[in-house]
């Protein structure tokens, strides 16, 4: 009798615990003992400080498809389960591009570390890259010179202004072979800038023989190769006396001297095992439609002040000294609606209106997290 006494007490403990383990718990990654999501700023004339976990605020993240099928990833710092979220933030990021419904976000071509400006969501030049390679592919990892990523076979990219990027490509193969293809992409308006690309042919077994495709500059055109095995000449025709893989780079130049270099990853036809990645620049265009850059890539900051205005930086008088940016991006788990979801640490400058006022936010300090898919 006194053994079933003991029993009973013991089961009773251990239900008790099991309904005491049973209290709400939010994720990790949206709210934290230490307030690592917060907002700091001067708005208007008040110094502001919100904290998740204090007062009573909550860090919710959110992705959404817009109208014109861009994806929208957003951060909302707000007081739990409020109904019009007086002194709350709302930072907006859109997708650089239009996405078919449902379609996953490639969120790694759209949240990176950089700066913007608030309004300039416009990319102004638009390429198209396109991969080769000679064996079945795992995996794509594209750098992009800008901070910018992409897992894309033949991704799009958008540049904010003009310059000199490098651009990397890392391919592996379904069997563990890895090849990287390294070139400098220049950008520019100059619509007779020289541009080229190379063609390549195997006519034998340890023979290749390279067609450069070359526009704009000054005719006529010369050109250096180095084939990768300690031999230069000025000739596309090259017969190695040893067949394998081979780091090939030629220098063209055109009769006013400026110049481009390609590089390429060269394998003979008797090299059965090794890989090689390369890739072609297959389109430049500058981007000029306003309104659908506009749609595009836009940062837009939301601020809700203590008597429920709500203002926005989405105004065409946003001064040129408004800036936005991305200092760091991370993952951070999954958020209440299990979605996964990105850490970003922030800063920005800018100015909101309501339609009749507008406040200026300056030093803006942010972490926030926006959910994708």
């Amino acid at each position: 009798m006194i053994k079933m006494k003991f029993h009973k007490y013991y089961i009773l403990l251990f239900l008790l615990s099991m309904l005491s383990c049973q209290k709400k718990k939010y994720p990790e990654s949206i709210v934290e003992n230490d307030s690592v999501y917060n907002f700091a700023a001067t708005v208007g004339n008040q110094q502001v400080s919100l904290k998740a976990g204090v007062g009573g605020y909550y860090m919710y993240s959110l992705v959404q498809q817009d109208s014109n099928n861009v994806y929208n990833f957003i951060g909302d710092l707000k007081q739990e389960n409020c109904s019009d979220c007086r002194n709350s933030l709302r930072v907006q990021i859109n997708d650089f591009k239009v996405s078919l419904p449902d379609v996953p976000a490639k969120i790694d071509s759209s949240l990176f570390p950089r700066t913007y400006s608030i309004l300039s969501g416009l990319r102004n030049y638009k390429v198209q890259f396109h991969s080769q390679f000679n064996k079945p592919a795992a995996n794509y990892e594209w750098t992009f010179g800008d901070g910018a990523t992409s897992t894309d076979v033949n991704p799009i990219h958008f540049y904010d202004k003009a310059g000199y990027y490098p651009v990397k490509l890392k391919i592996t193969s379904t069997g563990g072979c890895e090849s990287i293809i390294n070139n400098i992409e220049h950008l520019d308006d100059n619509p007779n800038r020289l541009r080229a690309y190379l063609t390549v042919t195997t006519p034998s077994a340890t023979a290749v023989s390279y067609s450069p495709v070359v526009s704009g500059g000054k005719q006529p055109y010369t050109y250096v190769w180095n084939y990768g095995d300690g031999s230069t000449s000025g000739s596309s025709y090259h017969n190695y006396a040893i067949g394998g893989a081979y780091p090939v780079s030629v220098r063209i130049t055109d009769a006013d001297n400026n110049f481009v270099t390609l590089n390429y990853n060269a394998v003979t036809l008797n090299d059965p095992s090794s890989c090689a990645a390369n890739y072609t620049v297959y389109d430049v265009t500058p981007v000029v439609n306003l309104v659908t850059a506009k749609a595009l890539s836009k940062i837009i900051i939301s601020w809700t002040d203590a008597d429920g205005n709500v203002y926005t930086s989405n105004n065409d008088l946003q001064p040129a000294s408004s800036n936005f940016e991305v200092v760091s991006v991370e993952d951070a788990g999954l958020n209440e609606n299990n979605q996964p979801t990105k850490k970003l640490r922030l800063k920005f400058n800018c100015t909101v209106y309501n339609g009749t006022k507008a406040l200026a936010i300056k030093n803006a300090e942010t972490t926030i997290c926006v959910a994708y898919k």
